[in-house]
C-alpha cells in the first residue's frame, strides 16, 4: 500500500507539470543526473562499503526488527545518502552558473548551463527528501519500537535547499537579462 501511494504522489506531482504545459522529458537532463545520482553513490562508498550500503537499503526497505548498534550503523549510511545529494546539487548549480558566465556572449550556450544549475538542486532535493528520507524515518522508528531508544537520523540543513533556490532565481535573471540584450 506504501509503494501505491509513493507512485500516486509521483503521478500527481508529473500530472500537474504536464498541465501546466511542460513535457515531462524537459526535466530530464543526463550531466545533472550524473552529478548527483552518481556522485552520490560513488562519494557515499568512499565512506562506506558496499556491503554496508547493501544492507543498510535492504533493511530500510525492510519490516522487521533492528537492533540498537545494527541501527546506527544503517542510519549513519542512509543520513550519507541524504546529505551527498543536496551537496551535490549544490555544487552542480555552482557548476551550471559558471557555464552560463562563461558562455554569456553567445546565448544559444546558456540552455545546458541553466538546465544543470537548476535541475541539480532540484534532483537533490528529489532522490535525499523524497526516496531516502522516508527510508530513514522508517529505520528510526523501527529501532526506537525494539530497544525503546531516541535515534535520530541525520538532518540537511535548510541554508543549502535556500542557497540553492535563491541561487537558481539569480541564474533565471542572468539569462533573462542576457537573452534580452
Amino acid at each position: 500500500m506504501k509503494l501505491f501511494f509513493a507512485c500516486l504522489g509521483i503521478v500527481v506531482v508529473a500530472g500537474a507539470c504536464v498541465l501546466e504545459g511542460a513535457h515531462l522529458a524537459a526535466y530530464v537532463q543526463g550531466p545533472a543526473l550524473m552529478i548527483v545520482v552518481g556522485g552520490t553513490f560513488f562519494f557515499a562508498l568512499s565512506h562506506h562499503s558496499l556491503p554496508e550500503v547493501r544492507s543498510a537499503l535492504s533493511v530500510g526497505f525492510g519490516d522487521g526488527a533492528v537492533g540498537v548498534e545494527d541501527g546506527k550503523r544503517h542510519l549513519a549510511v542512509l543520513s550519507t545518502f541524504r546529505i551527498l545529494p543536496l551537496a551535490l546539487g549544490g555544487l552542480g548549480f555552482v557548476l551550471g552558473l559558471i557555464h552560463i558566465f562563461r558562455n554569456l556572449d553567445d546565448p544559444s550556450k546558456i540552455g545546458p548551463g541553466v538546465a544543470v544549475a537548476l535541475l541539480t538542486p532540484l534532483y537533490g532535493i528529489i532522490f535525499s527528501e523524497i526516496l531516502i528520507g522516508p527510508l530513514l524515518n522508517r529505520l528510526s522508528a523501527r529501532v526506537d519500537a525494539a530497544e525503546g531508544s531516541v535515534l535520530q537520523p541525520a538532518e540537511p540543513k535548510g541554508g543549502l535547499l535556500t542557497l540553492c533556490i535563491i541561487g537558481g532565481l539569480m541564474a533565471l535573471f542572468i539569462v533573462l537579462y542576457a537573452i534580452g540584450q
